[in-house]
């Protein structure tokens, strides 16, 4: 059997998703004593001769299935020069990014276009399938995690105990964890009130870590209007803010590559998100502190809501209001003053079960031989959505649409 898996050979400018992409190919790769594989690169702006040169060899290679594993580009403008030479396989598999949402009516556009062809989607997450059920007319949306490197992302003795007497933390000493990005929809300035107060309160001595950039991303579907820098701005002003007992326990890492946030992930005891990011589809960072043994404190919105486990991962409540989601700040406290991390051995093997490559080509083993659909098209719902984000994206709202709480609702906890 022929698949051919597309992709983007140019690095993303959201450092998770080219990760993501690696991590599939290497899990797709463990199953090519069963099927042949053959790899095309798709990219963004690619010039009409280059298009061609790739549709005449996914035409000439007779793929019995295409598999798109890359957020960018859109598959539309593949699609349509597939479609217009007559070359579109019998099969296509989409497997779905965050920004699903937001590209809606570009899968609109592109499934107008494969009437005739048997069409898979799969979520990153149980969360996300069904905020992709809600806007498409399909059976089912079949789901399979996004893999973690599990030669990167483990836990190692030593490197704990290097990492954490270069950085002369005590025993005792308790390491909460955030990566990632810090924006309004993460609630990172939350975080730092959080720490604060757990500071206050506590006899052991804490300490916050902080890595990852600033940016001014907030939920299209209000259209807050946000200066460039603003965010990055506002979360220093309200540090200084801090008692200085705390600030002095506070450490902003700025960007780190693998290496370091594996070092990290060992060092730490607890990682820490307050996300409530509208297209959480599932949660890289959470998922590689985990790989490496560290308990979790997560909000229990999309895709962390994978990661769930009595021991290990503990949700805070999340709702949806009119104004975007929300989490129970008390619930959030009463967690992180109460976490305490037990084996890390046992968490370990928990998450390497689900998460590692090798775990995740198991499912999409399952998923290759499960049902295509026919004749996939947007639902009603996801109408409504169109027409009410065009709306939303031209004016400034201080309540979401109707459409979108519908929809996003799958996300929270209630």
């Amino acid at each position: 059997m022929s698949i051919g898996l597309i992709y983007s050979q140019k690095a993303s400018s959201w450092k998770s998703c080219t990760k993501i992409v690696a991590n599939l190919l290497a899990s797709y790769s463990e199953l090519r004593d069963q099927h042949d594989f053959i790899e095309y690169f798709f990219d963004k702006g690619m010039s009409d001769s280059k298009l061609n040169h790739l549709v005449k060899k996914i035409e000439a290679d007779k793929n019995d299935e295409l598999i798109f594993i890359d957020h960018r580009p859109h598959p539309l403008e593949l699609i349509k020069k597939l479609s217009q030479n007559n070359a579109l396989p019998q099969k296509i598999t989409f497997h779905l990014y965050g920004n699903f949402m937001l590209d809606l009516s570009y899968w609109k556009e592109t499934l107008a276009l494969l009437n005739e062809t048997l069409t898979k989607f799969i979520a990153a997450s149980s969360k996300q399938a069904k905020v992709v059920e809600s806007v498409l007319d399909v059976p089912e949306v079949l789901v399979c995690p996004y893999p973690v490197d599990e030669s990167i992302f483990k836990f190692a003795p030593d490197l704990r105990q290097n990492e954490r007497q270069k950085r002369n933390l005590g025993k005792d000493d308790v390491v909460f964890l955030y990566t990632g990005r810090f924006s309004q929809d993460k609630n990172s300035i939350d975080l730092l009130d959080l720490f604060s107060e757990l500071h206050k309160k506590s006899d052991t001595r804490l300490k916050l870590f902080l890595a990852g950039t600033f940016d001014d991303l907030i939920n299209p579907m209000l259209s807050t209007f946000h200066h460039p820098n603003n965010y990055q701005f506002k979360y220093l002003h309200h540090l200084k803010t801090l008692p200085k007992e705390v600030r002095d326990d506070i450490h902003f890492l700025g960007e780190v590559d693998d290496e370091q946030l594996t070092r990290l992930y060992n060092m730490a005891d607890i990682f820490i998100s307050l996300s409530l990011y509208h297209d959480e589809d599932f949660g890289m960072s959470p998922i590689e502190s985990l790989m490496c043994g560290t308990r979790a404190i997560l909000t229990d919105w999309g895709g962390y809501h994978s990661f769930a486990c009595p021991k290990t991962c503990s949700l805070i409540e999340t709702k949806m209001t009119a104004q975007g989601a929300v989490y129970d700040k008390e619930m959030a406290l009463e967690l992180t003053a109460e976490a305490v991390l037990e084996s890390r051995t046992d968490s370990i093997k928990f998450y390497h079960d689900r998460f590692s490559i090798k775990a995740v080509s198991t499912i999409l083993t399952q998923n290759i031989s499960s049902f295509f659909s026919k004749s996939a098209a947007i639902s009603e719902l996801g109408e409504e959505f169109l027409t009410e984000a065009q709306f939303a994206y031209s004016t400034q709202r201080t309540e979401l649409s109707a459409s979108f709480l519908k929809i996003y609702r799958n996300y929270a906890s209630s």
